[in-house]
């Protein structure tokens, strides 16, 4: 949007253009963020905003979104409380693409073998894997000729991100959903058949 963003490990400045001849950007002195980034490789370009995985000076990490000079988490309560419990998150990376007008972002873990892909449309985040190993295989993106295209962090494969392809290279995409209880009035309700 016109500013210059600069993270260091426990801070955001910004930087706009004032159009000055000996330096053209200058600080917003208002706009200091106490948040950092956690993971470099984390910050991309994403609904229009940066996400991030971010870290303040009290050490929790979270992952969030830039709302004008805001940090904004967009990682539920569960998922800061499993991501905090991870050994490291320093090497953790990530990319964002758009689906069928869904904004997605997904973030891989390498030293945790784990992948989280964020929904803004529904605000929903899954858990990413691919066959044999816990993580999702798809390590970049890029809109190539118009056709999402990801590598493969094992093998350096690109492939084409399709919704109608139900496979990781050849392999079948397991699915799980999993449903929130419902109750009734303090009471289980018993439901006798689901069509999904």
């Amino acid at each position: 949007h016109g500013e210059l963003v600069l993270f260091s490990n426990n801070t955001i400045e910004f930087w706009a253009n004032t159009g000055a001849t000996d330096f053209t950007y200058s600080r917003i002195a208002s706009a200091n963020v106490e948040w950092g980034l956690a993971a470099p490789w984390s910050l991309c370009k994403f609904n229009d905003s940066l996400a991030f995985l971010a870290r303040n000076t009290l050490g929790e990490v979270i992952v969030a979104t830039l709302q004008n000079h805001t940090v904004t988490p967009i990682s539920t309560y569960d998922l800061s409380f499993i991501i905090n419990g991870y050994a490291s998150v320093t090497d953790a990376a990530s990319f964002s693409y758009l689906l069928g007008q869904h904004p997605m972002y997904q973030i891989n873990f390498p030293s945790q073998s784990e992948s989280w892909l964020y929904d803004a449309s529904t605000n929903l985040w899954s858990q990413l894997q691919s066959n044999a190993i816990t993580r999702h295989r798809a390590e970049m993106f890029s809109n190539f000729l118009n056709t999402k295209k990801v590598g493969d962090f094992a093998n350096g494969n690109i492939y084409t991100l399709d919704t109608a392809n139900y496979t990781d290279n050849g392999s079948p995409v397991t699915f799980q959903l999993v449903g929130k209880h419902i109750f009734k009035e303090h009471k289980r309700v018993s439901v006798s058949r689901v069509e999904i």
